[in-house]
């Protein structure tokens, strides 16, 4: 299986979206822009 992310980073904010190669949403969240933030 495939999957997909995307991330939508601002200054405070990072959006994160996981999706699968049929286009589910697997994983949405929105955690703060810091790398350890963004890896956990």
């Amino acid at each position: 299986m495939s999957v997909f992310a995307a991330l939508d980073v601002s200054q405070d904010e990072t959006a994160i979206c996981v999706v699968d190669q049929d286009g589910r949403i697997l994983v949405e969240a929105k955690v703060p822009t810091c790398p350890d933030a963004i890896a956990d």
